[in-house]
């Protein structure tokens, strides 16, 4: 299917190609991807790439299979790894940086949407854990004498 549509990229800065708020998207489809909706989760991502957040919708994604699914999928890094490849070389190919508007070539891509599906879809059905705080040092924690009283032998 070839989307065809006149609008500039400008135009999609704060509204998606349905008119929704760009904040308001991207929110509910990482809801959904927490949530395991599969057809939802596409239709938002669809969403998306119609209106050419392709950039920063690859990188959210990247970020978030990090940083929510990391040691539950120990594949995971390497087929995210290989999709980026040919992420960038695509991306690369259109020469998105010096005419912003390429970006909405892409939506056009059908290797785009498969790479992105297929991201969606990885991250849908991985488990998903949130990442542990780091706890906060004091200086105090080193102090041996307060070492020597949290003991009990």
């Amino acid at each position: 299917m070839y989307i065809n549509d006149s609008r500039h990229i400008n135009e999609f800065k704060i509204t998606t190609f349905s008119g929704y708020k760009k904040t308001d998207v991207l929110i509910i489809l990482f809801k959904c991807i927490n949530s395991k909706k599969i057809e939802e989760s596409c239709n938002w991502l669809i969403e998306c790439i119609l209106s050419g957040y392709i950039i920063e919708l690859w990188e959210k994604l990247c970020i978030y299979g990090s940083n929510i699914i990391h040691i539950n999928n120990t594949s995971l890094p390497n087929f995210i790894y290989k999709k980026n490849i040919v992420f960038w070389n695509i991306c690369n190919s259109y020469n998105y940086k010096k005419n912003k508007n390429e970006l909405l070539v892409l939506r056009n891509d059908n290797t785009i949407k498969n790479l992105f599906i297929s991201l969606l879809i990885t991250l849908i059905l991985s488990s998903k854990t949130k990442i542990y705080k780091i706890p906060i040092i004091k200086k105090e924690d080193f102090d041996f004498d307060i070492i020597q009283k949290k003991l009990k032998a």
